[in-house]
């Protein structure tokens, strides 16, 4: 059996010495079978596929995403007539299938045309094409890009700067650009979501487009997206540098992780041997697996180790690798996009404002 390391996405056999810890090795096996692995691979690289393709079209054919959606009447199931027009349903032409229930001014935002404002930023040299995917049969889809901006972070950590843009066609969201930063040690990935974007000065809105009537006039706005990311960037590097000159205890740490993941002590449970902090069964082996992620050469480089910065990628760490994969080694696929566009996103975010507010 051949491995390859999926670090550079290339088709090349590992190294047999690889010391860093985002240097992976697995099986080309589809997603949800189980993974042969030397280490935990992030979520953003089990969903999706990587991009191929010089252009929209090529990428979306060879991803499987070049169709069209259309909007129609809801059936009545009961009297087989049509439900009046206050709603209707969001169909994908090429085989029938409902991707969701939308109200009647619910204006669509076809694949090719999502694709295109990728193409548009990749075409014009600002960004090149790095992953692209859909939930479920086209429910919701996105593109990920790699921005030519790098940051380092103290001596030696080194982020890669990308984009995320994403769609819906169940009427679920809006049109979304999220940035992001990426580790090159583990491939952890920051988030950008709301109320990181409101602790940095900017609005929600200046990254999301409604489907509305008027969502095809606001389009060509999200090249501007790029000047508030690069902000942003900037901003997130600058909180970061701030966290490596504070020291944050192990109590605080800990403190912080029962915190960001709300893990909820019962007093009935407390035992000064066992269980001092008095978290059920679940939350005690989470709470173990982040202090073991703690002595990582992952979370202690670049003089990280008793800061704020060091718990934050512990955290990122855990949300990244280790939720996303059952014990048996297969794919959790939902909770694999929830660390990107759901819950596990929202967890990262709001635990870096929580780190920002406390410490800086």
């Amino acid at each position: 059996m051949t491995f390859y390391c999926i670090l550079w996405e290339l088709k090349t056999p590992c190294p047999s010495d690889a010391s860093l810890r985002g240097v992976l090795a697995v099986t080309e096996k589809k997603r949800g079978e189980k993974l042969q692995r030397n280490m935990s691979i992030p979520a953003h690289l089990l969903i999706g596929k990587k991009a191929v393709g010089n252009t929209n079209e090529e990428v979306m054919t060879n991803a499987d995403m070049n169709w069209t959606a259309a909007k129609g009447p809801v059936i009545s199931p009961e009297t087989g007539k049509n439900l009046p027009p206050k709603f209707q349903r969001v169909y994908r032409e090429d085989n029938d299938h409902t991707l969701g229930m939308v109200g009647k001014n619910y204006h669509i935002l076809q694949p090719a045309e999502m694709f295109s404002i990728a193409d548009s930023l990749v075409g014009d040299g600002l960004a090149e094409w790095s992953r692209v995917g859909q939930v479920g049969h086209g429910e919701k889809m996105y593109a990920l890009l790699d921005l030519p901006e790098h940051i380092t972070i103290g001596d030696n950590d080194q982020h890669d700067a990308k984009l995320y843009l994403s769609n819906t066609m169940d009427g679920s969201g809006s049109v979304r650009v999220y940035p992001t930063l990426e580790r090159l040690f583990c491939r952890n990935q920051t988030s950008a979501f709301n109320r990181n974007l409101q602790k940095m000065g900017f609005s929600p809105s200046d990254l999301t487009i409604r489907h509305s009537s008027k969502m095809h006039e606001k389009i060509g706005d999200l090249k501007n997206a790029l000047n508030l990311s690069n902000q942003m960037i900037d901003i997130w590097a600058n909180q970061a540098e701030e966290m490596l000159d504070v020291t944050m205890e192990f109590k605080d740490r800990e403190t912080f992780y029962i915190e960001a993941f709300n893990m909820k002590p019962q007093k009935e449970l407390v035992h000064k041997v066992d269980n001092p902090l008095g978290l059920p069964t679940q939350s005690r082996r989470r709470l173990e697996a982040l202090a073991e992620l703690e002595t990582s050469q992952t979370n202690t480089v670049g003089g990280m180790a008793d800061t704020p910065f060091q718990a934050f990628n512990v955290l990122t760490e855990y949300i990244d690798h280790q939720t996303p994969v059952r014990a048996d080694g297969t794919v959790k696929v939902t909770t694999a996009e929830n660390t990107i566009f759901g819950a596990g996103g929202r967890t990262k975010s709001n635990a870096w404002a929580r780190l920002v507010d406390a410490h800086l």
